[in-house]
């Protein structure tokens, strides 16, 4: 019997293509440095608009490790603080915007204004809107792509369902499963390794 394809309900990344022209977008901005490294970073990481905003410099980035800590700032446990783990190539973007483009090297807010303040959530949204605006139609930019975007990515890279949920900051696995949806054939054919393979190796023949 044959089975009728299943409507694919996921909520949708950007496509491959899409990504190098996003960067090129952004890069081409007045603060071109910083807003591509917010764009990467949202690319990387999957944080919200308000996370992004929220993250302080240098307190909230472990560099050498790789990580990015995303914390409930109204809750003072550990157990409000989401490890979530960043591309090195994504580090690079903000370490160089860091060092030759912040315009405070002082503690602090992460992403500054080109006057060394902290950007408000209009600020971010300024820049996102700007960024559509340039983009063709067809990309349709919207900072919560870039999160769907992460998170598919893990997924195809082989990341479980509930390590994908912590790293999303999701309380509900359903949550999850609606970004994930069904993974295209050409992006199962990318995903990493099997786990079999990963994990037994040559032990297992």
């Amino acid at each position: 019997m044959k089975v009728s394809p299943q409507p694919n309900t996921r909520r949708k990344p950007f496509k491959d293509v899409d990504v190098p022209l996003i960067m090129r977008t952004a890069e081409q901005s007045g603060c071109g440095e910083r807003d591509v490294a917010i764009v990467v970073l949202a690319l990387a990481t999957g944080l919200r608009l308000n996370e992004l905003r929220s993250i302080q410099w240098p307190d909230d980035f472990d560099i050498r490790r790789g990580f990015v800590y995303v914390r409930d700032r109204a809750a003072k446990t550990e157990a409000a603080v989401r490890t979530v783990p960043v591309d090195p190539k994504a580090i690079v973007f903000v370490e160089s915007y860091v060092a030759d483009h912040r315009p405070s090297q002082q503690p602090g807010p992460l992403f500054l204004n080109r006057h060394g303040e902290p950007l408000t959530y209009y600020g971010f949204s300024a820049i996102f809107r700007r960024l559509r605006a340039h983009l063709p139609a067809e990309v349709d930019f919207k900072i919560h792509r870039t999160r769907n975007t992460a998170i598919t990515n893990w997924l195809r890279a082989g990341t479980d369902l509930y390590t994908t949920m912590h790293l999303a900051g999701h309380k509900n696995p359903k949550v999850t499963e609606r970004y994930a949806g069904r993974l295209t054939d050409d992006e199962l054919a990318k995903m990493a390794r099997p786990a079999f393979s990963m994990i037994y190796g040559k032990k297992a023949v």
